[in-house]
């Protein structure tokens, strides 16, 4: 018993001058000189224990329990992080420090990169802390600009660019090889593309940059072999299209047309067309060939423009066969078809100079199809001349008109050449090509007397040289 008061005696001894100890450190460390020589004492004593790996291990691990724990009030946190950034940012306006500080990161960095799954952990958390903050747009442009301002600055460096542009076509190259990704690249592209290339300014400077490399390219014999035998297997296989192929056709022959209007380019051609055709005709095998070809070729064009004449001289022949010879000439009052006949306008023949007195006496005002009038085409040039026509009606040359009597008569083709002052008589035959009628051999033109012929009809049966026959069907059943 005596025992454990004399223990507890101890203990309330030693914490009283553990407590008097505090008090006079306490008293002490306001002075500014001891507070710094009694830090500088502590920092060596404890510089001087952490030597020793074992040591430094045991408070490293009490230091980060003890941290751990004083964390978990948000307070005592939110203190620790100002006073740990305020030091940081003190310490940081010395350019050393800064420069050692971030070497020291970037290579605590590299090393932990090396670890696969670090690295994945860290670009994701990355990827998740940028998204966010990219969504302020202040943020994103200066990000932006910082980005832009480094990386023109690095790439004046020439080793800088060039290991660029290798880091970058080889990514590319690797993503490509994706079927997926290159679709979707190529369409983005062409987007892109197509928006910029709306500025004319834009489309000049690419298609000049485009010429300047291509031109530079083939300066290398090999390099302009592959693209021709490139572009020619490409050029086959698109041009078995045919829709692709006319297309073609017409655009490079409109290209060509132009371009040869231009007579420096016109001699240019022939040139070179003629220096190739030369070289190609040192072989007679391709001389040959060449004699044939063009043969087949004036043959078969030969023969087109036979078939298209003769197709277009049929269609023609039918489509004036179809209308009727029912345009009468104003002139001289005969009937032609459409294509011999204009329509006679007063006024042009005025401008033209032809005096009043022939055209009050040539065009009489006889109207025909479309209640127009018409001129033939012999009758236009005499007219045209300031000539009255030969044919023309001023001279005599008029159709009697029809007695009233006659007409209310309404005759039948019998009555009409019983009647006739004239009969003519002809052989009409079918023609070969066309199948038309025509005439064949002479014309003969009989002339009758009216009198003569209407006094002799009707005869009595007995006077006509002929037998009267009366034919009777059999009626009755077999």
């Amino acid at each position: 018993m005596l025992v454990g008061k004399q223990k507890d005696r101890m203990k309330n001894i030693k914490t009283v001058k553990t407590k008097r100890e505090m008090l006079v450190g306490k008293q002490k460390r306001q002075d500014e000189d001891y507070r710094i020589s009694e830090n500088k004492q502590r920092n060596d004593s404890r510089k001087t224990k952490r030597q020793n790996e074992d040591y430094r291990i045991s408070e490293n691990r009490y230091e980060s329990v003890r941290k751990k724990g004083k964390r978990q009030d948000e307070d005592f946190r939110d203190n620790e992080n100002k006073k740990r950034n305020a030091s940081r940012e003190t310490k940081r306006q010395d350019e050393d420090y800064r420069i050692s500080e971030n070497k020291q990161r970037n290579d605590s960095r590299k090393t932990k990169r090396q670890n696969e799954d670090y690295r994945i952990s860290e670009n994701r958390s990355e990827s998740v802390r940028k998204k966010g903050k990219r969504q302020d747009e202040d943020f994103r442009d200066n990000e932006n600009e910082k980005r832009n301002a480094s990386r023109e600055t690095k790439i004046q460096d020439e080793d800088y660019r060039i290991s660029e542009n290798k880091q970058r076509n080889d990514s590319r190259k690797t993503k490509r090889q994706n079927e997926d990704y290159r679709i979707s690249e190529n369409r983005s592209e062409s987007v892109r593309k197509k928006g910029k290339r709306q500025d004319e300014d834009f489309r000049d400077n690419e298609n000049k940059k485009r010429n300047a490399s291509r031109e530079t390219k083939r300066q290398n014999e090999g390099y302009k072999s592959g693209e021709n035998k490139q572009r020619n297997a490409s050029r086959k296989t698109k041009r078995q299209d045919m829709d692709y192929k006319e297309t073609e056709n017409m655009k490079r022959n409109s290209e060509r047309r132009t371009k040869r209007q231009t007579k420096q380019y016109r001699q240019r051609e022939n040139l070179i067309r003629n220096k190739w055709r030369k070289e190609k005709r040192k072989n007679l095998h391709w001389k040959d060939r060449e004699r044939n070809v063009n043969n087949n070729f004036r043959y078969k064009k030969l023969k087109e423009r036979v078939n298209f004449n003769l197709s277009k001289l049929t269609d023609i022949m039918y489509d004036l066969l179809s209308r009727a010879d029912d345009f009468i000439c104003t002139v001289c009052n005969q009937t032609f078809y459409q294509h011999s006949v204009y329509h006679a306008n007063h006024e042009s023949y005025k401008k033209k100079g032809v005096s009043h007195d022939i055209i009050s006496k040539c065009l009489t005002g006889t109207l025909s199809v479309n209640n127009l009038e018409w001129i033939c085409k012999n009758c236009h040039k005499y007219v045209n001349n300031n000539k009255i026509p030969p044919m023309a009606k001023v001279n005599g040359f008029t159709f009697p008109a029809i007695p009233e009597k006659i007409k209310q008569l309404n005759p039948t083709p019998t009555e009409e050449r019983c009647s006739a002052l004239r009969i003519p008589f002809m052989q009409i035959k079918q023609l070969g090509v066309g199948k038309q009628y025509g005439i064949y051999g002479n014309t003969m033109n009989v002339p009758m007397d009216p009198a003569e012929v209407v006094s002799s009809l009707p005869r009595k049966m007995e006077e006509t040289a002929t037998i009267q026959l009366q034919f009777m069907r059999n009626t009755r059943a077999q």
